[in-house]
């Protein structure tokens, strides 16, 4: 039965857990794209048809997690934490038509040295090296997780990913493993937006407004290039990049002086995910940034030194879901689970119907063999149903809704 709260008091309702996100910039340790990767963007990429060659609906990605232990076997990421940066992707890329899952178990493996990754000397770690430890899959997404990223460069990173190219290389994102679970709108979804042919917000106009590929303020007329420049999006500001000293943390508002090569002050996109500014300010993607999603997707699909064609395991979904107010600003949810070889489970809310209006919730997921979850984050006069499915199941097999 659906779940309203209409009745809760002025008082509890300010102690609701609303999610907040820490005043964090990223640390993306994603490559700009090379010239020939922006022409390609520019020439094919974005003249894919999406609507001709999608025809609408959800496609289900795998994703196969590679984890990095110490030595002697402690530390990485944990199966709960997977599945909360699951939910993060779940829950931003579902405007795209997109859903993930999990392959299968995690592989792991036990390396002090390759557990802070770095690729500075003496270390000279290597991402072939790195991959070399697991079997990679060749019909799913490749993620590494290590406790620490120094890229070549001596930049200390909280990930990186590839743009779409045909190599196997191009299947791989890396992540720090305390910068998966943290943040909804944080490293892990950004990546992402890499992987699916996102570029910064502010790439080439970083590099001062006469850049070969900066982008000017204007969005119409003779001055406007946002087709052609900068991330080649134009619903995304120009942007000039995040600077601590020209912006205002507190208000999330931009103080710089910046002009492009006009002279027409820089307004950019300080709440856009694949911006620099912020994960505290907001946490968005565009419509535009959403087609160039899809975009990426079919443009991966048609690779051939991978696929993205996994199925998921057959898990037997939970059952006798069952949604309860707890008095104190809270839903519980329990179910009865029914399967030995899950990987935990997602939690879907919806704010529309038992049958349509489902989205996965950030931070909903529990750990394998999960039976209960609560939902803090609660809208006063609101009617929720909730649906549960396992991490690591097909995207369209789900509890009964409650």
């Amino acid at each position: 039965m659906p779940h309203s709260f209409k009745s809760l008091a002025a008082a509890l309702l300010t102690g609701l857990s609303f999610l907040g996100n820490p005043l964090h910039a990223q640390d993306c340790g994603t490559a700009p794209p090379t010239p020939a990767q922006y022409a390609h963007t520019k020439s094919v990429i974005s003249r894919i048809d999406v609507d001709a060659l999608r025809g609408g609906g959800i496609t289900c990605v795998p994703l196969q997690a590679h984890i990095v232990r110490q030595g002697d076997g402690s530390g990485g990421i944990t199966q709960e934490q997977l599945n909360i940066g699951l939910s993060f992707l779940n829950n931003f890329y579902l405007e795209a038509g997109i859903q993930f899952f999990w392959k299968g178990a995690p592989n792991t493996t036990n390396n002090s040295d390759y557990y802070d990754f770095d690729a500075t000397s003496p270390d000279n770690d290597s991402e072939a090296t790195l991959a070399g430890f697991f079997t990679t899959a060749t019909d799913a997404v490749n993620i590494y997780f290590v406790n620490n990223i120094t890229t070549s460069t001596g930049f200390v990173a909280a990930g990186y990913a590839y743009f779409p190219f045909n190599s196997a290389t191009s299947n791989r994102v890396v992540m720090r493993h305390g910068s998966t679970a943290n943040t909804p709108n944080g490293t892990f979804v950004h990546e992402f937006g890499h992987y699916f042919d996102l570029y910064h917000t502010h790439e080439g106009t970083e590099n001062g407004n006469a850049h070969p590929n900066a982008e000017n303020v204007a969005r119409t007329g003779g001055q406007a290039n946002c087709n052609t420049d900068g991330d080649l999006l134009c619903d995304t500001e120009a942007d000039p990049r995040y600077a601590s000293a020209d912006f205002n943390s507190s208000t999330c508002t931009y103080t710089g002086s910046g002009t492009d090569i006009h002279g027409v002050g820089y307004d950019p996109p300080v709440d856009n995910i694949m911006s620099y500014f912020p994960d505290g300010c907001g946490g968005i993607f565009t419509p535009q940034q959403y087609v160039r999603m899809q975009q990426g997707l079919i443009e991966r699909q048609g690779h051939s030194a991978y696929s993205l064609n996994a199925s998921p395991t057959a898990v037997n979904v939970p059952t006798g879901l069952s949604a309860t107010w707890n008095g104190a600003s809270e839903v519980d949810l329990t179910w009865t689970d029914n399967a030995g070889n899950d990987l935990g489970y997602l939690i879907e809310r919806s704010e529309t119907s038992a049958s349509s209006g489902f989205q996965a919730l950030v931070f909903g997921a529990t750990a394998t063999n999960g039976t209960s979850w609560t939902d803090d984050d609660l809208t006063p006069n609101t009617t929720y149903w909730y649906r549960v499915r396992p991490a690591n199941g097909s995207c369209a097999s789900y509890s009964n809704v409650a």
